[in-house]
């Protein structure tokens, strides 16, 4: 009878401890997403306002010379080449 009190108690210990365990790295990826979330934002309000730019003047696919001279004109633009990569 002792032993199986004493075997119940070490169960409830392992299992309290691994609870202890999961909780504590759900709390380090609460935390890590608030931290991203915080950068993420930060990077958004970087980005500035969006471009003017149509994506019609990317001439794409590019079949000539003067095609791939345009993309590359517009891609000087910032704001261009930001239009370009959130295409993709």
């Amino acid at each position: 009878m002792y032993s199986t009190v004493l075997l119940y108690i070490e169960s409830v210990l392992i299992l309290f401890s691994r609870d202890k365990m999961m909780f504590q790295i759900l709390r380090s990826i609460q935390l890590q997403v608030r931290q991203n979330t915080i950068i993420l934002k930060k990077l958004i309000g970087q980005s500035g306002p969006p471009s003017d730019t149509n994506i019609e003047q990317f001439s794409l696919p590019m079949e000539t010379d003067a095609d791939i001279d345009n993309v590359e004109s517009l891609l000087a633009d910032k704001g261009s080449a930001a239009t370009l990569v959130s295409l993709f």
